[in-house]
């Protein structure tokens, strides 16, 4: 009835409580489901997603990751645990130092691609691996081709590079973009004592703030960490479904227990980095 209307389904549109809870994290939040009505050859994800509850045909997805490792804590344990738990066939392509293809103990399949080096120098390095017809994002290419997965959940910038081909696959699958962090910020914010680089590092933030918003308009979900990148996606393709799923673990699984009654809580959360806030840190431990 709506040509070219994309819906984004959550637990309010299943009625039944098996549907419910096969929908959710194992932590009790919605996985993002979005389910497409535009095209007669696209079938009703929800439809799907209802047969895959039969353990025989489970919905596949696949996350692709070029910058983390097979266990991440948020792709891995949070997301692809809660996807398996619910009854979804999970597998994770990542970028490491050498090849593999296996099961974990949890039943996750993990495809890791050994990253390439070509020569010592990072930009002699970086410019051969690009032109190199069998580098690691062609590799990642096939991988994907060769799954044919249902859904495919992308999670680092550079993985943009590949996604419309991987959008344009023969069996039509859905992408999803999970954008981890504001990217052209990052970049814009790093540290040369050269004032040229430093220049030409804001152009390139400038250029890739806008080359990752034109790649977006690809994906049929947007998955962010945090409020102000969210934001961002909604503000300038407000045609898009735009989620949240934070990067917080999960409180509830075990009852805090202490010895002596504390006065303060710190929990310090990212890489120890002076461009990540490690001295502005130290700082605030002071004042308190």
């Amino acid at each position: 009835k709506n040509p070219g209307k994309l819906l984004v389904a959550k637990l309010t549109d299943f009625t039944s409580e098996a549907e419910r809870k096969f929908f959710s994290f194992s932590e009790g939040k919605p996985y993002i489901c979005p389910v497409f009505l535009y095209k007669a050859e696209k079938i009703d994800l929800i439809r799907r997603q209802r047969n895959s509850m039969n353990p025989n045909n489970p919905l596949h997805i696949c996350m692709m990751s070029s910058l983390h490792s097979p266990y991440d804590d948020r792709i891995y344990w949070k997301q692809a645990l809660s996807l398996h738990h619910a009854g979804y066939q999970v597998t994770h392509i990542s970028i490491g130092d050498s090849d593999s293809n296996e099961i974990s103990e949890h039943g996750i399949r993990l495809v890791q691609i050994r990253k390439s080096r070509f020569s010592g120098s990072l930009i002699t390095d970086t410019l051969i691996r690009r032109l190199s017809p069998n580098n690691e994002y062609r590799q990642m290419l096939r991988k994907a081709r060769q799954i044919k997965a249902d859904v495919y959940h992308l999670h680092d910038l550079q993985l943009l590079k590949i996604a419309g081909r991987i959008k344009a696959l023969p069996h039509k699958p859905l992408l999803m973009y999970d954008v981890h962090e504001p990217y052209p910020i990052t970049l814009a914010d790093a540290e040369f004592k050269n004032p040229l680089m430093k220049w030409t590092m804001q152009l390139y933030a400038r250029w890739i703030h806008h080359w990752e918003l034109r790649k977006s308009k690809l994906f049929d979900l947007i998955i962010t960490t945090e409020e102000n990148v969210a934001g961002k996606f909604k503000d300038h393709l407000p045609q898009k479904p735009v989620e949240i799923i934070y990067n917080y673990c999960n409180w509830g699984l075990q009852p805090a227990t202490y010895g002596t009654e504390k006065k303060y809580d710190f929990i310090y959360t990212g890489g120890i980095r002076r461009r990540r806030g490690a001295l502005e840190m130290i700082q605030a431990v002071a004042m308190l």
